[in-house]
């Protein structure tokens, strides 16, 4: 099933695997390769007749959102040393990645970049990293690790590209940060 979203992650599973021993180049070969292998099953289906045009771009998007969210995984794990976390132990990070465009649509087609912007709920953090070996302000915090999100999308590795990531949208423009506070969103 194309739609499995368990499939997915167990997949994926293995990028955190390799990344948990300092592997970055494996971790990232082994993110595009599940990626790719899973677009050209979606590409096969839909050539063979098997998915309609609305069934791969609901499949497409659902791996987009399975390969965000397991590259999210990644760059929280390549921050821990450094930065530490801003959150509590056991507490989940509250960031959303907001889709717009053809992810948001559920219309992904293939190569498409994707639409994005970031939030984080400045209610349930911590006013600055703690645990790493320093301490930064909760806004640098994120901005770090959108910036490693981003940088782990988009970086070229001989398995090829992930995605373009098309961050335009941004609530300050395309010149602002890459990640807001709800607040900052508010306003």
């Amino acid at each position: 099933d194309l739609q499995d979203q368990e499939y997915l992650a167990a997949r994926f599973a293995r990028a955190i695997e390799l990344l948990e021993n300092d592997d970055l180049e494996p971790a990232l070969d082994a993110l595009r390769e599940v990626h790719h292998s899973r677009t050209l099953r979606i590409a096969a289906g839909f050539l063979s007749g098997e998915l309609d045009a609305s069934t791969a771009g609901y499949a497409l998007s659902l791996l987009a959102d399975a390969a965000l969210s397991v590259a999210l995984t990644m760059a929280q794990m390549q921050l821990r040393d450094d930065l530490g976390s801003v959150v509590a132990p056991g507490e989940g990070l509250p960031l959303a990645v907001l889709a717009y465009g053809k992810l948001a649509s559920r219309e992904l087609g293939y190569g498409a970049d994707l639409d994005i912007v970031m939030i984080y709920d400045d209610t349930r953090v911590l006013a600055n990293s703690e645990g790493g070996e320093k301490a930064v302000p909760v806004e640098m915090y994120f901005a770090r690790l959108c910036q490693k999100l981003v940088f782990l999308l988009t970086t070229t590795t001989s398995a090829g590209k992930l995605y373009e990531i098309d961050m335009r949208l941004r609530p300050s423009g395309q010149s602002g940060l890459l990640v807001t506070s709800v607040k900052s969103f508010r306003k």
